[in-house]
């Protein structure tokens, strides 16, 4: 039996939800589309082929957006005493930032290969670049 071919507001729906930043598999769910009709109808039509690669791309944009965010003004997080909310504390994700540094910046940040190195990341380094 063949896949069902995806009608206009499944393919508009997939493609937003690509550009969100969703998963293939999470944006053929939100489009309610099969993902064997979906990959079938990009290998026949170019151009949904080339919307696709677009909303992808502009879905990574989305998450390194909100990588940077996280990184660089961090998150509140509840802070609890005795079961009772008493404040909030603002935490940074270092592991993002590095992550980050190490994609935008390869020749500066990434992995070298030798022990001593390490990453080439200096804390001093990580702050000044997310100021």
């Amino acid at each position: 039996m063949a896949a069902r071919r995806p009608g206009r507001r499944q393919r508009e729906a997939f493609l937003a939800a690509l550009a969100e930043g969703l998963s293939f598999s999470g944006a053929a769910r939100a489009a309610g589309a099969g993902r064997a009709a979906l990959k079938s109808l990009r290998d026949h039509d170019p151009g949904f082929a080339v919307a696709w690669d677009d909303a992808v791309e502009a879905g990574v944009d989305a998450l390194e957006d909100a990588v940077l965010r996280r990184a660089k003004d961090g998150i509140e997080r509840p802070v609890f005493y005795q079961g009772v909310q008493v404040g909030v504390q603002r935490v940074y994700s270092d592991s993002l930032a590095v992550l980050l540094l190490k994609s935008r910046r390869p020749e500066r940040y990434g992995d070298r290969g030798d022990v001593a190195g390490g990453a080439g990341l200096r804390h001093e380094d990580i702050l000044d670049l997310l100021d």
